[in-house]
């Protein structure tokens, strides 16, 4: 038997290696190599695309055999010929093209591929409507049913569409119910009404997702009907919750989450149950919803009577403002928490390290260490190091944070062991917040103004801020340092001739 060996590497072949002479691992860092190359080529073909260069098309033509299937080498062919980019314009290769991306691509190129054609009037959709029933594309459905319901499909068409959805609804397809349903929703039709109610259910008990979803804001809306007995809408709104979880379970939250908003508040017809509504938001945020955090938190606070649901607000609490997302009741209840709960860090130290945790993503936490290590705090003392004061100081005033350009501008007028006294700087910087930032800004700006501290001194300007403080009643109580402080530098500067 003639041996044959790896045209790459040398190495003697099996009898199972050698139909194009080359070694397994010779294969896969060709195969490597090749994928890393093509993605080169794409990231470049869309590049000239995008730049309207001749040469993009010749790129997609070196690749798309080397990636038959991939739907944005069709994607940017499609854009060649429709912007006539490296070759003529042709709106029918354009369009063939882009049906190709469809083909391979994900559900958005698909749904955009479908409202064109529906839109056009093309009787190509009903294929594509019919691939989408059976295939569960429900986008692309649903895209075609608004386009239906809102009139925009040609009469020839509508009629054969609405036939195709019919024949599926025959097959028990619960997708066709719920869009067959949508559209006689959207088309309202009091006659309907029963059919309506008869298709979603149907396919809700098949266990379609939009059925469930579209089923129980049907029933729901019988438990948001303050004309119907209270026992009958309790009984609704039982059935409504079942479906919605239902549809929850399978990706749609719509309804859950529109049900457990009217629960968590109240409404005229459903009332207000703080323990239901953070049931829903957890069965919700269990099944994919990321954005009940701040819902749950707000629940839990509200009714934090007992350790275990005072932890589970500060953990909630503390989950979004490691995150970036700074919302000040969520960080007062965060920092008070640790303050006030003796067995999980009532201890200076756990407060001071919760805001080292919160440092990194909440400039308001880098202003409290700051406050704290320049001895300016009242909730933390002994703890002064003016190193660490101006470490926190610099990282929040260099991502822009206004509280922390206040603090360095006091730092530059009043100097400290580490930063020589620059009232120019303070003065730019109380200048660059502006007195409209805060009565407090408006006074630091109007008293260097008036003595002429790190800028030309200016009394009529310096009496103008000062007069804006004093006629702005609002907060007047809050504010009640600055507005005495404004008067009594109004009056000093009363009698002063410029």
């Amino acid at each position: 038997m003639e041996m044959t060996f790896c045209r790459h590497c040398g190495i003697k072949l099996g009898v199972q290696q050698n139909e194009f002479n080359i070694c397994f691992s010779c294969k896969k860092i060709l195969d490597d190599r090749r994928d890393l190359e093509t993605e080169a080529l794409l990231a470049e073909a869309a590049r000239c695309v995008d730049n309207n260069l001749a040469n993009a098309y010749t790129l997609l033509t070196c690749i798309i055999d080397y990636v038959p299937t991939d739907y944005r080498v069709y994607d940017l062919l499609s854009k060649c010929f429709r912007d006539g980019i490296g070759v003529e314009k042709d709106y029918e290769k354009s369009e063939y093209y882009y049906s190709k991306a469809a083909q391979y691509g994900d559900d958005d190129y698909e749904v955009e591929y479908v409202r064109y054609l529906v839109v056009s009037g093309r009787r190509e959709s009903l294929d594509w409507i019919k691939k989408a029933c059976e295939d569960g594309k429900h986008a692309a459905i649903t895209t075609v049913a608004r386009a239906y319901a809102e009139n925009k499909i040609l009469e020839e068409v509508r009629d054969s569409y609405r036939a195709i959805i019919e024949e599926e609804i025959s097959k028990g397809n619960g997708y066709a119910m719920a869009i067959r349903a949508l559209d006689l929703m959207n088309n309202y039709d009091e006659s309907q009404q029963t059919r309506v109610h008869d298709l979603l259910k149907e396919g809700a008990l098949l266990g379609n997702v939009e059925a469930c979803n579209l089923y129980a804001g049907l029933v729901y809306e019988v438990a948001c009907d303050v004309n119907v007995p209270a026992a009958d809408r309790n009984i609704a709104l039982e059935n409504a919750i079942t479906w919605a979880k239902a549809a929850a379970v399978r990706g749609n939250l719509a309804t859950l989450r529109r049900i457990a908003d009217d629960i968590m508040v109240g409404t005229d017809a459903v009332e207000q149950n703080t323990e239901i509504a953070i049931e829903l938001l957890v069965f919700a945020k269990d099944f994919g919803d990321t954005t009940v955090e701040n819902d749950l938190a707000k629940l839990y606070a509200d009714t934090a009577t007992d350790d275990e649901t005072k932890r589970k607000a500060f953990n909630t609490c503390m989950k979004n403002l490691r995150s970036g997302i700074y919302i000040p009741w969520m960080y007062t209840y965060a920092k008070d928490y640790m303050l006030s709960d003796p067995t999980d860090g009532s201890s200076k130290a756990s407060y001071v390290h919760l805001l080292t945790d919160l440092s990194g993503t909440i400039d308001h936490a880098s202003v409290d260490l700051y406050r704290i290590y320049a001895g300016r705090s009242s909730k933390v003392t002994a703890m002064k190091d003016i190193g660490m004061a101006m470490k926190y100081l610099n990282a929040a005033n260099d991502n822009g944070f206004d509280l922390a350009k206040y603090y360095m501008a006091d730092v530059y007028r009043n100097g400290n062991s580490l930063v020589m006294k620059d009232p120019k700087k303070a003065f730019k910087l109380y200048s660059e917040l502006g007195p409209e930032h805060s009565k407090t800004v408006a006074y630091e700006l109007a008293s260097m103004m008036a003595s002429g501290e790190g800028t030309d001194r200016n009394i009529p300007k310096a009496k103008e801020i000062l007069q804006k403080i004093l006629d702005d009643e609002e907060g007047r109580e809050e504010h009640s340092k600055e507005y005495v402080s404004a008067e009594i530098k109004m009056k000093q500067l009363k009698n002063i001739r410029v």
